[in-house]
C-alpha cells in the first residue's frame, strides 16, 4: 500500500524527508559551532541579563493581575499592565539589539522560550 498515493508516491516524500533531514542536521552544527563561539562574548552575558530581567516583567505583567487585582475593575489591571509591559520592552529591545550581533535569530528565540519557562515555572508555582 502506497503512503503517499499522490504523484511521485512515497519516492517523492522520501527525498523531500532526507533533503529536510539533511537541512536540519546542517542548521543544528551551525548552532552549535556558532553558540561555541559566541559563549565567551560579553554581550551574550549582557544579553542574557536583560532579557532575563525583561521576561521577570513580562511575567508579572502578563500574570500578576489575575492574583493581585481580581476585586479591581478590568481596565485598572490593563493600564497597570500596560505600565509594566513598558519596562519590559525597555529591556528587551536592546537585549535582541546586543543579541543580533552575536547569536542567530533561532539561537535567539530558543534562548528566550527556555529564558521564558525558567522565569514562569517558579511564578506558577509559588
Amino acid at each position: 500500500m502506497q503512503r503517499f498515493p499522490f504523484v511521485g508516491g512515497s519516492e517523492w516524500a522520501n527525498g523531500i524527508r532526507d533533503r529536510m533531514r539533511h537541512m536540519a542536521i546542517s542548521t543544528l552544527r551551525g548552532m552549535r559551532l556558532a553558540w561555541t563561539s559566541a559563549a565567551m562574548n560579553p554581550a551574550v552575558l549582557k544579553f542574557l541579563v536583560l532579557l532575563t530581567c525583561s521576561n521577570v516583567f513580562m511575567t508579572f505583567a502578563w500574570y500578576a493581575h489575575l492574583r493581585d487585582m481580581k476585586g479591581k475593575a478590568w481596565y485598572l489591571a490593563t493600564l497597570f499592565r500596560w505600565g509594566i509591559a513598558l519596562f519590559e520592552y525597555l529591556l528587551q529591545v536592546p537585549a535582541n539589539r546586543i543579541g543580533s550581533e552575536v547569536l542567530s535569530l533561532p539561537q535567539l528565540k530558543i534562548i528566550q522560550e527556555v529564558i521564558t519557562l525558567a522565569v514562569f515555572i517558579p511564578f506558577a508555582v509559588y
